[in-house]
C-alpha cells in the first residue's frame, strides 16, 4: 500500500487540534516534524484506511495500531476504540476529527 504523507499530517493535525496538542495520556504532541518517522507511517496508514473508505474504527484499530504494534506513543499498550468510544468520547471525537480531515483531499 503506498504511503500518503499529506492525508496522514492532516488527519494527524485534525487529532492534535481536537485534542489541544495532547495524546489520549495527556502526554504533549509533537508537532508534525517532530513525529517519529514510524508514528508517520501509522497515521499515512491510517489516512489511507479512510481514503479508502474504512470507517474511522477500523482506520484506528486496524491500519494505525497494526503499524505501532499496538502501542500508544508512551509505550504502553494503546486503549481500544470501543474503551475510547465508551470511557473517552472526546478521544473518539479527535479521531473522528482525523478521520474526516483524512478523506478531505
Amino acid at each position: 500500500m503506498p504511503n500518503d504523507y499529506a492525508a496522514g499530517l492532516r488527519a494527524y493535525e485534525a487529532y492534535r487540534a481536537t485534542r489541544g496538542s495532547k495524546a489520549h495520556d495527556d502526554a504533549p504532541l509533537p508537532d508534525w516534524a517532530a513525529v517519529s518517522a514510524a508514528n508517520q507511517q501509522a497515521w499515512a496508514s491510517f489516512a489511507l484506511g479512510a481514503i479508502a473508505g474504512a470507517t474511522a474504527e477500523t482506520c484506528y484499530s486496524t491500519h494505525y495500531l497494526n503499524e505501532v504494534r499496538g502501542l500508544a506513543v508512551s509505550g504502553q499498550p494503546a486503549p481500544s476504540f470501543a474503551y475510547f468510544r465508551w470511557n473517552r468520547p472526546e478521544i473518539a471525537a479527535a479521531w473522528h476529527a482525523a478521520w474526516r480531515a483524512a478523506r478531505a483531499r
